[in-house]
């Protein structure tokens, strides 16, 4: 839930993405509130930003996502949230729709295929094969090229948006190669010299599934596993492409070298297993509980009967038993074409605890809270009285509202230890006034920051409950009022907005640099810079109304004592669980007024000043010549 509507979604991934078109964003009637089309985030390959309708009215809103990663997943979404505090859960009316294409895992079998034979007929017609039957060789590879353009192009013409992406370019490049290759097939009929030139295309086709693959993706060890997932299929391509050419051709000669070299490549196959499987796969629990680790078992299981097959026809080298053998790995090959339609599981966070992505706990009931920003990420500070010490836990939020893990956290100079889902925990000395508290955070993929928090000099501080109430009371029987807010998701990314509020349901803003709006019982004018004022219907308001609303407040103390523009004000904080956010009050002692709230949420983090309480303001509809 949030207080404030936002200008738009953003959605942050583990690797380079670009959109795939189909986003869509409605309000809880199925009404459209999408200003355009989903885009990557400026300077940030990883970031897609969803625009959104400004000045979306309180209710439950639905987005959907759809984007293409760099390895070339089409990936889809939805998420929904609610505009207005103490709205209830909001409830997704849009499906992400997605799962795997039938058609995409036939064409990467179809690629999958030609590579092996390709670059295994390459490699192992060399080996085996005796220099008269090197036409075999050449056939093999030409056929194998063959497949892996046809899957290419194939792939490309169903996936188009993956084009810019690393797999659509290795397809590109794949595809080309492969073309050259089967001309110089073809042409080896007359000009015998060409083929060498297929067979060493051939060859390079075996980098594409590195390349183009999960092997690649950003992770720790990224070279050391894509150097594993080559030696993979270096083996594999031998050992089928060797099967095929001796069921083809039935060698004698050739029959009696590939068996060392084929439990060789076996071996590699194997070995080079272990290391793709602890990169894909978090833990065990992922090869029974996602669809990637039961393919995962299926291939497995294929490959173990293979195995056996391969065990019997090794004391006579049938052609019967070849063919059931190369069944097998084409079943093998299958299974693969569908691993790399699906995306591994994403892994744990790594902590200490092993804690799970979750909302966050609300902070003990004897608290006093505080809150900060570093970039996108919500800090809370909860303090609890513990005599001459003090219980601190810290609580990092994400962007996505769960708590963040796997920071290395250190509370005035301790060592904090996880204590749930973004969640850190430390006993230290109570400091002296000013009573600074020092966290430092660093790890979790993020620069080292230290965050300063400064606890009331009272202590433990007195209860603020009666003074949130009596501002929220005051603040409810306002006639008008004019709201100066700061909004920010991150460091880089601040809107300046000017509010004129006019009970009992008005309210106009001006975003700089941005749209504007009007709102007036159940009708809205949107003007964008420029353009024209569009009339719309939407849900009446009910203002003024404090941004906490009518939510249950928890923690409220008082901090003590400063001043907002020359003004002596009271300070107050609180914690309201729902959104969930931290709020600080800044209030006028002597009239309750709210002079300044700051609001810290998730990607959320909110300056107010307010002015002119009660003077004569008229929010009006737009000039009729203008509209």
């Amino acid at each position: 839930m949030l207080a404030t509507p936002p200008g738009d979604v953003r959605l942050l991934f583990d690797d380079d993405v670009r959109p795939a078109g189909g986003a869509a964003a409605v309000d809880a009637k199925g009404r459209s509130v999408l200003a355009g089309p989903e885009r990557r985030l400026a300077g940030n390959p990883r970031a897609i930003v969803v625009p959104l309708r400004s000045g979306l009215a309180r209710g439950a809103y639905t987005v959907r996502w759809r984007v293409v990663s760099d390895d070339g997943h089409l990936i889809s979404g939805v998420l929904a949230f609610a505009v207005g505090a103490g709205s209830p859960k909001p409830i997704p009316t849009l499906s992400a729709g997605g799962g795997v294409a039938a058609s995409s895992v036939v064409l990467r079998l179809v690629f999958l295929a030609g590579v092996l034979l390709a670059g295994g007929g390459a490699l192992a017609g060399r080996v085996l094969l005796e220099p008269g039957r090197r036409r075999v060789e050449t056939a093999t590879v030409g056929v194998g090229l063959a497949l892996v353009a046809g899957g290419a192009f194939g792939l490309r013409a169903i996936e188009p948006v993956a084009d810019a992406t690393r797999f659509g370019r290795v397809l590109e490049v794949a595809a080309i190669v492969a073309l050259v290759g089967l001309a110089a097939a073809l042409a080896s009929i007359r000009a015998r010299r060409l083929a060498l030139v297929s067979t060493l295309l051939g060859l390079l086709e075996l980098a594409a599934p590195t390349l183009a693959g999960h092997a690649l993706d950003p992770r720790r060890f990224r070279a050391l596993i894509a150097l594993a997932d080559f030696a993979h299929v270096l083996g594999a391509a031998f050992w089928i492409a060797g099967i095929a050419l001796l069921a083809v051709t039935g060698s004698v000669r050739a029959r009696s070298r590939f068996a060392p070299l084929a439990l060789g490549a076996v071996a590699l196959l194997g070995l080079a297993s272990i290391p793709r499987a602890i990169a894909a796969l978090d833990s065990f629990g992922d090869l029974v509980h996602t669809g990637y680790g039961r393919a995962i078992l299926v291939k497995t299981g294929i490959v173990a009967v293979a195995l056996a097959v391969a065990a019997a026809n090794r004391t006579r080298l049938r052609r019967l038993g070849l063919g059931a053998e190369l069944t097998l790995l084409a079943g093998v090959v299958a299974a693969v074409a569908v691993l790399t339609e699906l995306r591994p599981p994403a892994p744990a966070p790594a902590s200490a605890a092993r804690v799970v992505r979750a909302r966050p706990a609300p902070p003990p009931a004897d608290a006093v809270v505080l809150a900060a920003q570093d970039d996108d990420v919500a800090v809370g500070l909860a303090a609890s009285p513990r005599g001459g010490r003090i219980a601190v836990r810290v609580t990092a939020l994400g962007p996505d509202g769960l708590g963040l893990n796997g920071f290395r956290v250190r509370i005035a100079g301790s060592q904090a230890s996880a204590c749930g889902p973004g969640c850190y925990a430390a006993n230290v000395p109570l400091p002296a006034p000013p009573r600074r508290v020092d966290v430092a955070l660093s790890g979790g993929g993020r620069r080292p920051a230290t965050l300063v928090f400064t606890l009331p000099a009272r202590w433990p501080p007195p209860s603020a409950s009666k003074l949130v109430a009596r501002v929220g009371r005051v603040y409810r029987s306002l006639r008008t009022l004019v709201i100066h807010e700061r909004l920010a998701s991150s460091r880089r990314n601040v809107v300046v907005t000017t509010y004129r509020v006019e009970a009992p349901d008005r309210l106009a803003y001006r975003i700089v640099r941005g749209p504007q709006a009007v709102i007036i019982g159940g009708v809205r004018w949107d003007r964008l810079p420029g353009g024209k004022w569009q009339r719309s219907q939407t849900e009446p308001l009910d203002e003024p109304e404090p941004f906490w609303g009518t939510d249950p407040v928890r923690n409220a103390r008082l901090l003590g004592t400063g001043r907002i523009g020359g003004r002596p004000v009271r300070i107050a904080s609180f914690f309201d669980p729902r959104l969930p956010a931290w709020f600080e009050l800044f209030v006028d002692p002597a009239s309750s007024r709210l002079l300044a709230l700051h609001m810290t949420a998730q990607a959320h983090f909110m300056r107010h000043r307010y002015s002119r309480f009660d003077a004569p303001l008229h929010v009006v509809p737009p000039p009729a010549g203008k509209r």
